[in-house]
């Protein structure tokens, strides 16, 4: 048994061959620290994954091309450069490298890489660098047309449960997330089987109505 430090609070989890285990987790898809070895955070495979979304690659770059209205080489794309991007990361101290590319509207794919700080909470995810920096260059809702997340550990792992909620804020619920392997084996999930019930910007209510319920 290993202790794991998450969410403010010690869990107990059973580790064997690299993979992870939570029983009764509800923290499903949060980065975890394993302390005992001083390794980074594993995923834990989404629960009750349908064999359907559980690809080889070959076979995923067919599947979301069908589901998700990807070309085979938009899908081939996707998975080069969130590779090529893993390349980049900046993980001296967790050596969890994370690499996500993000397919705009216009066929551009932007990369984005885990940023990490001595200061432990300070560290940006992979998914955030890339988004923030095609918000930077212009896009906006809408303009997002998929992701992808590579990792070097297998099952792949999913974003965490604050970058499921900051792609929310830019990205519609039937947006495909392809999550791949150390061996480019990939997992689809959208965004809404990635983070049910969500919160994002069409709950808010018009500028124009909160601006009138101030001045009242």
């Amino acid at each position: 048994m290993l202790t794991v430090k998450g969410e403010g609070r010690d869990r107990l989890v059973r580790a064997s061959e690299g993979e992870l285990a939570l029983a009764n987790d509800p923290c499903f898809g949060v980065r975890l620290s394993l302390v005992s070895t001083h390794k980074a955070a594993y995923y834990p495979s989404p629960p009750d994954m349908a064999d359907s979304l559980k690809s080889k690659a070959g076979h995923a770059r067919h599947d979301t091309a069908l589901i998700h209205g990807l070309s085979q080489s938009d899908v081939q794309k996707l998975s080069e450069s969130c590779v090529d991007a893993k390349s980049k990361a900046y993980c001296p101290y967790s050596h969890f490298r994370v690499g996500c590319a993000v397919l705009l509207a216009n066929g551009d794919v932007v990369q984005g890489a885990n940023v990490e700080n001595a200061a432990y909470p300070v560290g940006t995810c992979a998914e955030r660098v890339a988004l923030g920096t095609a918000v930077v260059q212009g896009a906006r809702k809408g303009d997002f047309r998929a992701l992808a997340v590579s990792t070097d550990i297998s099952p792949p792992a999913s974003p965490c449960g604050m970058c499921r909620q900051f792609i929310r804020e830019f990205c519609e619920p039937n947006t495909p997330i392809l999550m791949y392997d150390k061996d480019g084996k990939s997992v689809v999930m959208t965004l809404e089987q990635l983070l049910p019930v969500s919160f994002g910007p069409d709950k808010l209510l018009p500028p124009e109505q909160l601006e009138n319920g101030l001045m009242q």
